[in-house]
């Protein structure tokens, strides 16, 4: 039986989250396990484009529901302190584009969170 794949959440459905798609479709050692995006026409067509089955419309019901180790975080950055923590505090490990917070206080912040 070969190694365990990563189970790996995308959330934001744009451009820079289909770059990401494509190369994790070619690590053997990650799965597609879920998108999100609120624009559900965008997070239907991102699915179908990247063959991944499950999709939400609502970051928080995505790593409460969906069986994710990890979030790859594909949104402006002023949503991602909010959104890791709240993937902190789900357990998730978090790939997310720079910057990585607004501030350095959030980023000490997400950091004491995460360690």
């Amino acid at each position: 039986m070969g190694k365990p794949k990563l189970k790996l959440g995308i959330v934001g459905c744009g451009d820079i989250a289909g770059f990401t798609a494509l190369v994790s479709r070619l690590v053997p050692q990650v799965s597609l396990a879920a998108c999100c995006d609120v624009n559900a026409e965008r997070l239907g067509s991102f699915a179908k484009r990247h063959r991944i089955r499950h999709m939400y419309t609502d970051y928080a019901k995505m790593l409460s529901q969906a069986d994710l180790e990890a979030v790859y975080l594909a949104v402006p950055h002023h949503l991602h302190a909010d959104m890791m923590k709240a993937a902190i505090q789900a357990g998730k490990h978090i790939f997310v584009e720079k910057p990585i917070t607004c501030n350095l206080k959030q980023g000490k912040q997400m950091t004491a969170l995460a360690a």
